[in-house]
């Protein structure tokens, strides 16, 4: 299972609604790690799951994996990545070519991300279905998904947002600001859905009870 504390440039955000700064570059950067910080979180939950179905040869809740993917389907596919596209790889392109490769490859991700989103939900209805060898395709795919999710995040980390901040000018930032910060934080009880909170709780809740595993 990955451990989070390597990827600790994601704890340098703070809940949004609580920032001191009024600086839009500040409060841009902290939104999005935030939104990582969420999607890491279950991440861990899907790796734990995906452990425990291997090692203690324990049964899937078919139930609650949907409300995992549901959370990363439609707020982040839905929400984060295209916020991403839209005003903070745009702006960066027209301002430096420096991270052109990056940006492109962090764009392809998204669409990657995307198809094996439905793969997912394909070989889960799988599960569901009781199809023989179901189990071990969801768990190759689900290990793939994970994995790609941590690379991407870690790239815009490291690389995209400190050229970000050498680059993007004020008005930009006021703009990608304004943008996330339209979607909210379903860990802070913020958004305009409901339903991605919910969620999001009920993952969480989860985690520390180990209750995702039918035992």
């Amino acid at each position: 299972m990955t451990d989070i504390t390597e990827y600790n440039t994601f704890a340098e955000g703070g809940n949004p609604a609580l920032a001191t700064s009024p600086n839009d570059r500040e409060r841009a950067l902290a939104i999005i790690r935030n939104e990582h910080m969420s999607l890491a979180l279950v991440l861990m939950e899907m790796e734990r799951v995906v452990g425990e179905v291997r090692i203690l040869r324990t049964a899937f809740d078919c139930g609650v994996l949907r409300e995992m993917l549901d959370y990363v389907k439609n707020f982040v596919d839905k929400l984060h990545h295209p916020k991403e596209d839209l005003y903070l790889f745009a702006r960066l392109s027209q301002r430096t070519r420096a991270v052109d490769q990056e940006i492109s490859e962090l764009q392809d991700s998204h669409a990657a991300g995307e198809a094996r989103m439905t793969r997912l939900e394909h070989f889960l209805g799988k599960l569901r279905a009781g199809t023989p060898r179901a189990i071990a395709a969801f768990c190759a795919e689900l290990d793939c998904f994970v994995h790609e999710q941590w690379l991407h995040m870690h790239l815009e980390e490291s690389v995209v947002f400190r050229a970000a901040e050498t680059y993007l000018l004020p008005a930009d930032w006021a703009e990608i600001a304004a943008a996330f910060g339209e979607n909210g934080d379903s860990r802070f009880g913020q958004g305009p859905d409901q339903a991605f909170q919910e969620k999001y709780s009920n993952i969480m809740a989860s985690l520390w009870r180990g209750a995702y595993i039918t035992r």
